[in-house]
This record gives structure tokens, C-alpha cells and sequence, in this order.
């Protein structure tokens, strides 16, 4: 691909050294964020050549301290395509522009920039002590910029060297730094880190929420590095997963952003794990051809750049000013359609949310109104049931009431009969002995009469009445006291009724005395005391 825009460099400094220092000034200030502009688009190449060409001009009236952020910007691309010396040297100049103007934050930037030498040559313990050291003057000098690097940094150390949880800490202390300065470049840069070390973790979920983020901040600001980056490691989730169409998905992604700014570190990355995929699904041809690929880029990789040929490729290339804004304006375009429809779809999806609470708010009405209404069923049945209950009892009471009252009423009638006949036995029998017939006669009458009184049958249809008011009567009595007998457990029942002793002794054709001893022999039986009403003691049990 044909770019590099050194026809806009040569626009931004191609003016005469004529200009008094503040022009001077104002183009390098230009070309710095042009310079920032080529490294989010990944125009890696260009922004160096318009980087040593800005140092290539340098005089006297451009300040130090602009100066040297041209030299970090530069630094940091120089780093991004693995050229290290170059990388080392700005990093150098920058420490000693750093010290002299007694610049934290450019001493900060220097220790850093050093510190990725280090770690790119292997020497871990020399990398770490100028992160360390950056963080160190970061804190003292309140440089969050500053620290926020070195906390990345530090948790970039420990993901190379797998310890996962230093460097989850480190790079999410970073995280928050860079979003609280609004830094969005460097925020899509730590959440790749971060997602790669949860990546390490196994934590999947976390992994893919870093990346999809970073994506996403990384689409709205067009940083193109950090978009094939986002979706090379999306893919490196989805393939650990085993999800392989998701995952070539996202190398092709990957491969359309990084091969294009020349970004080879990771391309060679994407390369070998297109070509396990292949070989996982037996595309023997297609596993050889990336493999032989990732190799080749793995194998050039730290020797492919000199300032040479970075110069060469510069000058060989050259578009103008309006070409480059035509390019940044597209770019602008694209980013806004992704906006776009970001909000449509998330205009959808809000009022799929609506329409489905809408759904469930009226289930939950429909379903509390039905719940109400069977409550309100329920009561009323219950309340039925307890009125019919109360209406049974009270018919079965009057019943067993009736019974008794015919049985009291009869045996009333028929002692009655039997006393006035016994008077007339009486009197017959003072006449004299010639009416002994006649009195016979009387006997069997009265004998007749009192047969009548107590019969079994006016029993079983009092027993029967009394059952349905007081169930299981018969049986506790039994249980509490078995030696009762069945002479024992009527005489109970009619005392339970209230029926004096008069009256039983009435309605079972004995003597009152009978009666009377009868119940002396069952409070025997029951143990009763004294003290102790036998009437209680029954009703305490029919009770319980």
C-alpha cells in the first residue's frame, strides 16, 4: 500500500527557515500532531520519517521541551516496530533534554522508554528497576501520565513473565489512570493487556469483555493498531474456547488492520495460530502456508527497519495535504456509521427490553389478579364449609336434643302410668281377695308398661345421634379407663348430657339408688378422688 504521506510532511516543513522562531515553533507543534494522527492510524512508517525529519531541522528557536515530545512520539514508534537502538537512543536524549530542563514527566517518559529496551533484549531485572524507578519519581512529582505508564509498564513485566495476578493489579491500576485522564489511546492499550493476562488466567469471560472494550474504544478514536490487536486476541479467546469458525472470523479481522501498518509481531502471531486451526480441521495445505508465513515474519521481525530504509520508504511515497484530509475524513465517516448504528441498535434493544417488561409487568398483574381472585374463592368456600359445618352441628345437637327429650318425656309418662296402676293395685288389693283376677290383670299392664321404658332400640338411636355431635366419645372414655363397661359407658353419656339421676334411673327402669351406686362403682374404676366431680372428669376427657 502505497501511503505514507511525505507530501504532508513536506507541506508542514517545507517552508523556508526564513520564518521567525515562532513559526518555527508552530510548524513543529503541527508536526507533532501529525505525528500522533500517523501512530493511531498505524501509519508507523510515516509518522517516523516526518518524526527524523522534524529532528532533522531542529535549530534554536524550537523549545526543548517540544523537542523532546517529538523524540517520545518517535521513540514509541520506533518501539512499536521493534527497532530498539533507534528506540534507545531518542529515549537517551529525551532523559538528558529531561534533566536539564528539570522535567519529571520527561524523565518519567525516558526511564520508560529505556525500561522496553531492556525488556525487549531479555534483561527483565534492568527493565523492571527503570519501571520501578519511573513509577517512583511519577508519585513524588504527581506526574499521573507519568505513573499511569509505569503501572503499565510493571504490569506488562508481569504478564511477560506469567504472573498473572501482579499483573492483573498493576495494568488495572493503569486502567483507571488513563480513563480518569481521558487518555483513550493509551486505555485501549492497557485493556488488551489486561484481557491477555486474564486470558492466561483461564478467565475467559473477563478476557473477552478487555478485548470487545478495547475494540470498541479503539473503532471510536481510529486507532488501527489497537483494532488488529483487539481482534487478534478475540480470536485467540474464541480458538481456546474451541469456537473455530469465531475464531478465524476474527483473525481475518485481525490480519485486514495489521498487515496493512506493518505491524508484524502480532501478524506473525495471528499467521501460526490461523495455521493450528487449519491443522485442527485437517486443512493440512492451509496449516503450511501460515505456518511458513509466521515463521518468516517471526525470523525478520527484529532486523526489518534501519533509518535508511525507513527514509527511502518515506520519500518514495508521497501524497499531499488534501489527500491525507480526504483520508482522515473518511476514516471520521466510518467511525460515525459505526456510531450510528451502535445507537440504532441500541435504540433496538431498548425497546426490545421495554416491550419485554411491558410483557412481564403485565403477566405478573394478570397472574397477581388471578392469585387474588382464587384467594378470595378459597376464603369464601372456607367460610361455607365452616357455616355448613356449624348448621350440621347445630341440626345434630337439636337431634340428639329431640332424642333425648322424647326419651325423658316417655320415661316421665310411663313412671306415671306405672305409679298411678301401682295405686290402683293398691287399692283393689284392700277390697278383699276376690279381686285377685283383676289385680293379675293390673300386673301384667304394668309389667307391660314398664317393659316399654329403656328399650335397646330407643338406646341405639340416642347412641347414634350422640355420635355425630360428640365424635370418638365412647372410644376415649374406653381408652382412658377400659375396665367401663357397656352399662358404665350409658350412664357417662347421659350424665354428659346433663340427665339427673332421677331421669337415668327413669329411662333405664331401675331404682334411683341403683343409679346412685352405679356411679359410686365407676368413680372406683376411674380412680376418682373426692375431691374430683365425676361430670369434669368426664367431660375433660371427651374434650381431649
Amino acid at each position: 500500500m502505497c501511503c505514507l504521506f511525505t507530501l504532508s510532511a513536506n507541506k508542514i516543513l517545507g517552508q523556508s527557515a526564513r520564518g521567525n522562531c515562532d513559526e518555527a515553533g508552530k510548524r513543529f507543534e503541527r508536526g507533532l500532531d501529525s505525528m500522533r494522527i500517523y501512530f493511531n492510524s498505524g501509519s508507523f512508517s510515516s509518522a517516523m520519517v516526518l518524526g527524523e525529519r522534524l529532528l532533522d531541522e531542529t535549530n534554536d528557536c524550537i523549545p526543548e521541551g517540544t523537542l523532546a515530545q517529538v523524540m517520545t512520539e518517535l521513540s514509541r514508534a520506533y518501539q512499536f516496530v521493534g527497532y530498539s537502538d533507534r528506540q534507545y537512543e531518542l529515549a537517551v536524549m529525551v532523559g538528558k533534554i529531561g534533566n536539564s530542563m528539570n522535567d519529571s514527566s520527561l524523565i518519567v517518559a525516558s526511564l520508560s522508554s529505556i525500561g522496553d529496551v531492556y525488556k525487549k533484549g531479555g534483561d527483565w531485572d534492568n527493565a523492571l528497576a527503570h519501571y520501578y524507578k519511573a513509577l517512583k519519581i511519577s508519585k513524588a512529582a504527581h506526574v499521573l501520565d507519568g505513573e499511569a505508564q509505569a503501572y503499565n509498564n510493571i504490569g506488562t513485566y508481569y504478564l511477560l513473565t506469567k504472573k498473572q495476578d501482579s499483573s492483573v493489579f498493576y495494568l488495572d491500576k493503569a486502567l483507571k489512570l488513563y480513563q480518569r485522564l481521558g487518555n483513550e489511546e493509551r486505555t485501549a492499550s492497557v485493556l488488551i493487556r489486561l484481557g491477555r493476562a486474564y486470558l492466561r488466567k483461564s478467565n475467559w469471560k473477563r478476557a473477552k469483555a478487555a478485548f470487545e472494550e478495547a475494540l470498541v474504544l479503539s473503532k471510536q478514536i481510529g486507532a488501527k493498531p489497537w483494532i488488529g490487536r483487539s481482534y487478534c486476541f478475540l480470536g485467540r479467546t474464541e480458538h481456546w474456547k474451541n469456537r473455530k469458525v469465531r475464531a478465524m472470523n476474527y483473525y481475518d479481522s485481525a490480519v485486514v488492520y495489521l498487515k496493512p501498518i506493518g505491524d508484524y509481531q502480532i501478524l506473525k502471531n495471528v499467521y501460526l495460530w490461523k495455521s493450528e486451526l487449519f491443522a485442527s480441521t485437517n486443512q493440512f495445505n492451509s496449516a503450511l502456508i501460515y505456518y511458513k508465513m509466521g515463521k518468516q515474519l517471526s525470523d525478520t521481525v527484529t532486523n526489518r527497519l534501519n533509518i535508511e530504509n525507513i527514509r527511502a520508504l518515506g520519500y518514495e511515497h508521497q501524497l499531499s495535504v488534501k489527500e491525507q484530509e480526504i483520508i482522515v475524513l473518511e476514516e471520521k465517516k466510518s467511525i460515525l456509521k459505526e456510531k450510528q448504528k451502535a445507537e440504532v441498535k441500541a435504540k433496538l434493544w431498548l425497546y426490545v427490553a421495554l416491550g419485554v417488561i411491558l410483557i412481564i409487568a403485565f403477566l405478573l398483574y394478570y397472574l397477581l389478579n388471578q392469585r387474588s381472585s382464587s384467594l378470595l374463592r378459597e376464603k369464601k368456600m372456607r367460610e361455607l364449609e365452616g357455616e355448613k359445618y356449624l348448621m350440621d352441628l347445630e341440626l345434630k345437637n337439636k337431634e340428639l336434643t329431640t332424642v333425648t327429650m322424647q326419651m325423658l318425656h316417655k320415661s316421665e309418662d310411663v313412671a306415671e302410668i306405672h305409679a298411678q296402676l301401682k295405686d290402683l293395685e293398691n287399692k283393689i288389693a284392700g277390697t278383699g281377695n276376690d279381686k285377685n283376677k283383676i289385680i293379675r290383670e293390673l300386673q301384667k299392664i304394668s309389667k307391660g308398661l314398664v317393659n316399654t321404658v329403656g328399650q335397646e332400640k330407643e338406646w341405639e338411636q340416642f347412641k347414634l345421634h350422640f355420635e355425630k355431635v360428640h365424635k370418638d366419645f365412647f372410644v376415649r372414655l374406653k381408652s382412658n379407663h377400659p375396665e367401663l363397661t357397656s352399662y358404665d359407658l350409658k350412664l357417662c353419656a347421659y350424665f354428659y348430657m346433663n340427665i339427673g339421676i332421677n331421669q337415668v334411673a327413669n329411662i333405664m327402669n331401675v331404682s334411683y339408688d341403683a343409679v346412685k351406686k352405679q356411679r359410686t362403682r365407676m368413680r372406683k374404676k376411674m380412680s376418682l378422688p373426692k375431691e374430683v366431680d365425676l361430670l369434669h372428669h368426664i367431660t375433660t376427657l371427651a374434650a381431649n
